[in-house]
């Protein structure tokens, strides 16, 4: 469809732990892979290919120099030369590969990733920091001044949260904190290189609208809640270890959307016009990262509060939000809908970046008894779901993408 807002379109990837040869893989997302100092890597914007050698190069922003040590979670990470021979802590930062892949002719003034960039999470950067308080800004900006330093770092993704750059209600400059981001943005600009933001909200939604939303659980305890409650409690999901808080928010909840959107207006009008800023993830309806992964019955297996199991517990939940909308019942329709919502939100507040979707393998809807009626252009579906186990899920989550892309 046209890009209304003039933003460009494109699919994120990143690179998570697991070894792989230096051969050229076939694929957009890259699993990761183990490297040596000396390692770098090529990335093809047009096959979305990737190739690893042994010798580290430049070349048309499409080579990355990396070095491993241990990620947060175990696996590999990559340090940079610049560091010398000092193991970093890798409670703070995870360097992706990521390539923006545009669907369509764009203007020539819309602002576009392209390259290898660094992806750093703020808060794990500042837990990982020991010294003065007084002093951790600057520590923030050396930081990115070291990764951009090396020349085969295309620019930085900053991962941030919504809870920490908006601690208060309103729209009044004292309910914002955006040091974190600033730092960032400061950095690339003196470096000359550009920015992308990935910003959480899901469970990393402040605290202040937490309180303001009524929580759905009386549902699974007393047999009733409030019409318009819009969070639930869920346990032993996927990425709960990097949650914010325990409170899930239901993504068609409006309250939830309206303050996801009002904080997004004011992110655009500090960084909207700045030329450093080139592209965002699209985020709204997820949980505790940026990709549209929901706790369901196949990916949580843990015993939940109310006694259900997962997929049961979203069916009263839409029962409870539209009883009387019968599209919704038994189908992930209403998730569908929110991203929607929120990729057509992100077209109208956003102009003249590239917009992106941090994609997973494609289960993690709940699998109804419904399926959802696909997009006319059902080639997502037919490449990525034809051998799903679970393809009502997976044909669901295919389908905003589909509309978005054609």
């Amino acid at each position: 469809m046209p890009l209304n807002s003039g933003a460009r379109h494109g699919i994120g990837c990143d690179i998570s732990p697991a070894p792989v040869t230096s051969s050229l893989l076939p694929t957009l997302k890259v699993d990761s892979f183990e490297a040596r100092q000396t390692t770098a890597c090529a990335i093809s914007l047009w096959t979305a290919e990737v190739a690893c050698q042994d010798q580290a190069h430049t070349g048309r922003g499409r080579a990355a120099t990396t070095k491993v040590f241990p990620d947060r979670n175990g696996g590999l990470a990559w340090s940079l030369s610049r560091f010398g021979n000092r193991i970093l802590n890798a409670s703070w930062i995870l360097a992706s590969l990521c390539a923006s892949l545009s669907w369509a002719q764009s203007p020539a003034n819309i602002r576009a990733p392209l390259g290898v960039y660094v992806k750093v999470d703020v808060q794990d950067a500042i837990n990982g920091y020991n010294g003065p308080a007084s002093q951790l800004h600057s520590y923030l900006q050396g930081l990115y001044a070291s990764l951009l330093a090396d020349p085969a770092i295309s620019g930085l993704t900053i991962g941030a949260d919504w809870a920490k750059l908006q601690p208060s209600a309103g729209a009044s400059s004292s309910s914002f904190d955006w040091t974190d981001l600033d730092d960032a943005f400061d950095a690339a600009t003196v470096a000359h290189k550009p920015v992308q933001l990935i910003i959480t909200p899901g469970t990393d939604m402040p605290t202040w609208l937490v309180n303001e939303i009524p929580s759905c659980d009386p549902l699974f305890t007393s047999g009733s809640a409030p019409a318009n409650c819009g969070t639930v409690t869920f346990v032993g999901y996927p990425e709960v270890q990097r949650a914010g808080q325990t409170m899930f928010p239901l993504p068609w909840n409006t309250v939830y959307q309206a303050a996801w959107d009002a904080f997004l207006m004011q992110l655009n009008a500090r960084y909207g016009s700045d030329p450093a800023f080139v592209a965002i993830a699209i985020a709204g309806p997820v949980g505790a990262s940026d990709e549209m992964i929901f706790p369901t019955s196949a990916n949580t297996s843990a015993a939940q509060p109310s006694g259900l199991a997962v997929d049961a517990m979203w069916a009263a939940l839409i029962q409870h939000s539209f009883p009387s909308n019968s599209a919704y019942q038994n189908t992930d329709q209403v998730f569908i809908d929110a991203w929607k919502q929120a990729i057509d939100a992100y077209e109208s507040i956003f102009s003249g970046v590239t917009l992106f979707i941090g994609a997973d393998a494609g289960d993690d809807f709940p699998n109804f008894s419904q399926t959802v009626t696909p997009h006319a252009d059902n080639t997502l579906f037919a490449v990525d779901c034809s051998n799903s186990p679970r393809p009502r899920s997976c044909r669901a989550k295919r389908k905003p993408k589909s509309c978005r892309i054609s």
